[in-house]
């Protein structure tokens, strides 16, 4: 049974109004419900609905939409009704960036954003962007360190073409370009005096079994190479079909 029960007239306007030392309304009811002022202590089984605005600090959405949805599973949605997938969707039309996340302490040690996944193989995605509603691949950074840019699949350390190429290390890197008469890559140095390109083999003396760089068919057939020269003083060979044609030692 109740401690205490206040059954005022049935009119309308306030049933019940506590104030304090001095004067305030602490605590009004009326026909609709009722107001608490200052701190707020709400217990209880029910469902707990609302026809006016509702303010907050923390979450706060007086327009006609969903703000945040949190269900069940401790799934996350910031502008969605409805995340079953996720732990957490953020989505909104919006001509800005939609998240930003920044670290802004005054040390040197600050860091931004850590992605982190428990298995190291090529079956986990690490870190997927896509364009086009989620149907065209802009950057896929798998589990064992690969990075794929425009596939999801790179079977080689740094790829926009899936595969493993003719003889390329799971390490290295794999680069195809489509269109005719377009060089493939391209590498620029505007000092004076400018340095291009550097090949470096880890061994003294590189043997004409050394290659340092390869030209090669689309079958795979080297078809001009250069390679080393077992000279420590250094040199240089051309070969074509496996066969030193010219040697500079």
């Amino acid at each position: 049974m109740p401690d205490l029960i206040i059954k005022p007239a049935a009119t309308s306007g306030n049933k019940l109004i506590l104030k304090d030392q001095a004067g305030g309304a602490v605590l009004t009811t009326a026909d609709s419900g009722a107001t608490i002022a200052g701190a707020t202590i709400i217990n209880t089984t029910g469902a707990i609905t609302t026809t006016g605005a509702f303010t907050s600090v923390g979450i706060d959405d007086n327009a006609d939409a969903t703000a945040i949805t949190i269900d069940s599973n401790e799934y996350v949605g910031i502008g969605t009704a409805s995340n079953t997938t996720y732990p957490l969707h953020i989505q909104k039309d919006t001509d800005n960036f939609t998240a930003k996340i920044e670290n802004d302490g005054n040390s040197t040690s600050s860091d931004g954003l850590w992605v982190d996944t428990r298995w190291n193989t090529a079956t986990n995605t690490l870190l997927k962007v896509t364009t086009n509603s989620g149907a065209t691949n802009v950057l896929y950074v798998k589990g064992d360190g690969k990075i794929g840019i425009g596939i999801s699949n790179p079977g080689v350390g740094f790829a926009n073409i899936a595969g493993t190429g003719t003889n390329v290390h799971t390490d290295g890197f794999m680069w195809n370009g489509g269109a005719a008469s377009k060089y493939v890559a391209q590498f620029r140095n505007g000092s004076d005096p400018g340095w291009g390109l550097s090949v470096k083999l880890g061994i003294s003396a590189p043997e004409p079994t050394d290659h340092y760089l390869d030209f090669l068919d689309d079958e795979g057939v080297i078809q001009c190479g250069f390679t080393g020269t077992s000279e420590a003083d250094g040199g240089l060979a051309i070969q074509t079909a496996g066969i030193e044609r010219m040697r500079n030692a």
